[in-house]
């Protein structure tokens, strides 16, 4: 609820963006902000914390400052327009793609309002300061966060916050900060990644025309159709109008963003969250009122996508990462059963606890979802000896079965009433234990494993993967059972032994 909430305030510079460029343009803003706080893409995206979602920030806050700059120039606004790039390319690596329509458009008006060639050169100085600036500082913040960088002082590391702050006023210690290790560049990592096909067959290879076919329409409806086939008109209007170059720049980040997106192999709906204010200036442009016909249609629209992409695709993942933090926190009072497995009792509230020096571990398997928010987990750094192992495999059945057939199969037996008791396997190693859950949607057929069975824990419902809707159809009519393929399931590694 927390990363939700934050979400949502962060939306709501969206919609002061919309209102900021509709004063620019000339449009009245009542329009453009009921189509932004009515679409899915708010809805069901903008309150998540996806990066797309922060891109789309970023795209927002970059249109608006370039028409600020456009309207009167400063080295001030210069600059945060170079900010802003800078960190837009540091959360996504395709924000180029929908900024590089804006930064042509800047470098024009500074052009256009210095006519010498170094009075040009001089207003353009404090963009690319804000550019090398905040890269600079990225750099550094990604190579701290990932643990590849340490700032020390005095030949010491940081110790906490407070320590931090003390150094900041302090200019001996300043004097005597130094890093230690690596940098990370995460664009260049990021780029590295995706022009490899191999890598980006893992999440799966799409035509070329699926974004305009498909995931136009799927994220925007209506407006998606009615926005590109206004483009026309409005231009026959507007070729007097002091706020044309405006126009020119939505035309471009659409355009832009669309084309580059679908030169890439792997093509996600999510990706094309930015255009969403775009398209609404763009059609919204100088119009006073819409059509009742219109109306409907896009509250309709956008009420059932909303249903569909906000609660029931991937709906099971978060209630499912609840159980998983209830299955591994906190465990204690662990005893060796006569099995010689070990059964230990969970809930209580000191999750750093001692486990008499014996080594627990529960390995979750996540198959056929999206990448399980580890955070929800709540692992200490220092568990106590209580290990938590989160594989994300994604689409790879043969790594899922590789990690069954290493596990150890917990014996089945029956827990006392009302006493919350989790299970662990004994290895081939004195003192380690370990269970493993495998978690994923109800189409998925369970591979067989050699000694090993499936206990099914839960189910959590209403649960699709639109990523592979085809399969779960194909299940659906083998089973002739349609409801029973929404579900995500949570399933327990058993061993094959008898019950005890």
């Amino acid at each position: 609820m927390a990363e939700r909430l934050g979400s949502f305030f962060l939306s709501l510079v969206i919609d002061l963006c919309v209102f900021r460029l509709c004063k620019r343009t000339g449009t009245k803003p009542t329009i453009p902000m009921i189509l932004v706080a009515t679409s899915q893409v708010t809805l069901a995206y903008y309150t998540h914390p996806f990066s797309n979602s922060f891109e789309s920030i970023l795209l927002c806050l970059s249109l608006c400052t370039y028409a600020d700059y456009a309207k009167e120039g400063s080295s001030k606004l210069s600059f945060l327009l170079g900010a802003l790039f800078s960190i837009g390319v540091f959360t996504r690596i395709t924000f180029p793609l929908y900024a590089s329509p804006i930064g042509v458009a800047y470098l024009y008006q500074a052009y256009k309002k210095n006519n010498r060639f170094t009075g040009f050169v001089t207003s353009v100085f404090p963009f690319l300061i804000g550019i090398v600036a905040f890269a600079v500082f990225s750099i550094v913040a990604d190579s701290v966060y990932y643990g590849t960088l340490k700032l020390t002082v005095h030949g010491e590391p940081f110790t906490g916050v407070g320590h931090v702050i003390s150094t900041l006023f302090n200019p001996m210690a300043l004097a005597s900060m130094r890093p230690e290790g690596e940098i990370v560049i995460t664009p260049i990592n990021n780029l590295l990644y995706n022009i490899n096909t191999d890598n980006l067959a893992q999440h799966g290879i799409h035509p070329r025309y699926t974004h305009f076919a498909i995931n136009l329409p799927l994220l925007y409806g209506p407006l998606a159709i009615l926005g590109l086939f206004h483009i026309p008109s409005v231009f026959a209007k507007i070729r007097t109008d002091e706020n044309i170059h405006l126009f020119y720049v939505f035309v471009g980040v659409v355009s832009s963003g669309l084309i580059g997106l679908s030169i890439m192999p792997h093509q996600e709906a999510r990706f094309l969250c930015p255009l969403l204010v775009p398209l609404v200036l763009i059609f919204a442009w100088k119009q006073s009122r819409l059509t009742r016909s219109f109306w409907v249609t896009w509250f309709l629209f956008n009420v059932i996508t909303t249903y569909v992409f906000g609660v029931i695709h991937q709906g099971g993942l978060i209630p499912a990462m609840d159980l998983l933090y209830h299955q591994t926190s906190g465990l204690h009072d662990c005893h060796v059963l006569k099995s010689g497995d070990l059964t230990c009792t969970s809930g209580a509230s000191n999750l750093n606890m001692d486990h008499n020096g014996l080594n627990i571990t529960t390995n979750l398997l996540f198959y056929k979802t999206y990448m399980p928010p580890r955070h929800l987990l709540v692992i200490p750094k220092d568990n106590g000896g209580n290990h938590v192992n989160v594989f994300d495999f994604s689409s790879d059945l043969d790594k899922v079965v590789e990690q069954l057939e290493k596990s150890s199969g917990v014996i089945l037996r029956r827990h006392q009433a009302g006493k919350h008791e989790v299970d662990f396997a004994k290895t081939g190693i004195p003192n380690v234990y370990e269970r493993t859950i495998f978690i994923t949607p109800s189409f998925v057929t369970l591979p067989k494993i050699h000694q090993h069975r499936y206990l099914l824990m839960t189910t959590y419902t209403p649960h699709i993967s639109f990523d592979d809707v085809d399969k779960m159809m194909e299940r659906a009519a083998e089973t002739n059972s349609p409801e029973s393929q929404m579900n995500l399931n949570v399933f327990l590694i058993l061993s094959e032994k008898d019950d005890v």
